[in-house]
């Protein structure tokens, strides 16, 4: 923290009836430094997303999730009315962020979030925004059929200051689809499959946003009638993050359609994890070159999706293909310095 502390932000996963609550402690004495005094009405089942706004080396803010569909946003070390602080050391406030669930339906269906946000601090169309992706997904009851559960990308109106008045929470009105999206954000209904949800968290990269959903297809009687195979599948998408178009070939037919190229199945009977982001070794960046060695000044370095089960999506050949394959000069910021003598 700005005192110099180590901390580190805990989470106790109450059940729904007596709510949860957030802590942050001092890592080297484990005295709470603060946590939230009102009471979550809902768990907070997963982890917590925190970020550094003005890249001080102090966390400024915290983003997580509810099973009651809530989004919160915690901002810390401010003396804005409504924040507290539990001995003095850290001030905060929180905040409902965004209210995507309907906790008027039955526990069973209501949208909740049982996995962490992704976050991504960029500068788009000229402005500094900060992104949320998220899915909805009860991870207790995987075989859920009848729960509306959906995926998120919300933007931050206020990625740099903390309002005096608190905004209105998002809600799932204010999102368009992913074709239309609002200055919000968008959302996308998760129908490829029979009670498709998301249940691990998504991945931000170069602009796109990539996650793993489950769904149950039913249950099949083999030959001999004495045992069962199962055909609930996962499903790996791929989308661009601010508009939710598809962004990759993933089908192979060599062009890049949508709605074909959002997602790709998996295997079956696994819940997938977040997928990973493979940075396969330099090369040339002339793919026609005789040469595929990497020469000073001509190097990239293309990646490959994994899926949450360890199986590649796109690899490097396909992203080559498509011109996706990522020049690491072009992707990764740049840092420059200047070394001065002095006698």
């Amino acid at each position: 923290d700005d005192n110099g502390k180590l901390g580190s932000v805990e989470i106790d996963d109450g059940n729904t009836s007596r709510g949860s609550a957030v802590y942050i402690a001092d890592a080297l004495t484990g005295n709470i430094v603060w946590k939230n005094t009102d009471k979550l009405d809902y768990a907070v089942a997963g982890d917590i997303q925190t970020i550094d706004v003005d890249r001080d080396g102090s966390i400024d803010r915290l983003y997580f999730g509810d099973t009651g569909g809530t989004i919160w946003r915690a901002d810390l070390n401010t003396t804005i009315a409504g924040s507290n602080a539990d001995d003095g050391s850290v001030k905060a406030r929180l905040k409902p962020f965004a209210r995507l669930g309907d906790v008027s339906t039955p526990a069973t269906v209501r949208r909740k979030f049982f996995t962490a946000p992704d976050i991504a601090f960029f500068r788009y169309k000229g402005k500094l925004v900060i992104t949320l992706a998220v899915g909805s997904g009860d991870r207790a009851i995987p075989l859920e059929e009848n729960s509306d559960d959906q995926f998120f990308v919300l933007v931050d109106q206020n990625p740099l200051t903390v309002p005096v008045t608190a905004p209105n929470a998002i809600t799932f009105a204010d999102l368009g689809d992913r074709k239309s999206p609002t200055k919000f954000g968008w959302k996308y209904d998760l129908t490829a499959m029979t009670g498709e949800k998301v249940l691990s968290s998504p991945l931000i990269f170069n602009n796109n946003v990539v996650f793993s959903t489950f769904g149950k297809g039913g249950t099949t009687l083999s030959a001999n009638s004495c045992s069962t195979v199962t055909n609930n599948k996962s499903r790996t998408y791929l989308m661009d993050l601010m508009t939710g178009a598809a962004s990759l070939d993933l089908n192979g037919d060599g062009q890049v359609k949508d709605p074909d190229d959002l997602s790709t199945e998996g295997r079956s009977g696994v819940i997938s994890q977040t997928p990973q982001i493979v940075f396969t070794k330099l090369k040339s960046d002339d793919p026609n070159a005789t040469d595929q060695s990497c020469k000073k000044g001509s190097c990239v370095r293309a990646f490959e999706i994994v899926d949450g089960t360890g199986v590649s999506i796109a690899n490097d050949t396909t992203l080559s293909a498509q011109g996706a394959a990522a020049a690491l000069q072009n992707t990764l910021p740049r840092t420059y310095w200047l070394e001065e003598k002095t006698n």
